[in-house]
């Protein structure tokens, strides 16, 4: 890279540019990252237009998101299940002639294909719509159930994820409250005991991350549940851990 421009850009002189560069992390950045046209174009506007497309970008995925999540929120689970199979057959291929296609060739009810086309008809930006889908697709719907303000759903979605494109059993969280509830009769002083009840948002908390977003994003969470027990162990408290996970 250009030395003037650099020695412009850190504050520093020509004079001083080897002797910083041996010994600064933030040459190896510039130089991996920036070229001599992007610190031109940003002493010369203010800005690195590239990076300002990036950040239009996330805010088309974000939109494309939420295209989604209108559409997915009318669903009742037999129209999601059955959508949600059709994504996994098309995967990256998937567009309106063949989605409807696949629809219609299905062995499911004809009320239920029926609603769903109505539904998936009363889109109103299908390219927006498909573009969300797409950029789902590659990261496993991550950035979906980060929007989901519903648990019925966030639940329910990531059950058919498990069973439709990762081909798993899961436990369902009726079977986990039984559990969760059965270990917390065997501990002493749980105030809170009268009041444990099956819709309660923390036992709902406990097994989306336990019993479903460790399936579907598994290197993810061993690694926060490596960091999280090398934190307890730290603090001397290594049982929380495995009291936390029942």
């Amino acid at each position: 890279m250009d030395r003037k421009l650099i020695s412009s850009l850190l504050g520093i002189s020509e004079k001083s540019f080897y002797r910083w560069k041996e010994s600064r992390a933030i040459f190896k950045l510039l130089e991996k990252y920036f070229t001599d046209e992007d610190i031109e174009e940003f002493f010369r506007t203010g800005k690195i237009k590239r990076f300002e497309e990036f950040e239009d970008l996330k805010t088309l995925y974000t939109i494309a998101i939420k295209e989604y999540f209108c559409f997915s929120e009318k669903l009742p689970k037999e129209e999601l299940k059955l959508f949600l199979e059709i994504l996994y057959k098309l995967d990256l291929n998937i567009d309106d002639a063949k989605l409807m296609t696949l629809i219609l060739k299905s062995d499911e009810k004809i009320e239920i294909k029926v609603n769903l086309l109505q539904k998936f008809s009363s889109t109103e930006n299908k390219t927006l719509f498909f573009y969300g889908i797409k950029y789902l697709l590659k990261n496993k719907f991550k950035d979906y159930y980060n929007i989901v303000n519903k648990t019925n759903l966030l639940i329910l979605h990531m059950q058919l994820y498990i069973e439709i494109f990762l081909n798993q059993k899961y436990m369902t969280y009726e079977e986990f409250f039984k559990k969760k509830f059965e270990y917390i009769k065997t501990k002493e002083d749980v105030y809170y005991f009268d009041d444990f009840n099956i819709n309660d948002e923390w036992i709902y908390t406990q097994y989306i991350h336990y019993c479903l977003y460790s399936l579907i994003f598994k290197e993810e969470f061993e690694k926060e549940e490596s960091l999280k027990k090398g934190k307890l162990l730290d603090g001397n408290n290594s049982n929380i851990l495995k009291e936390e996970t029942i």
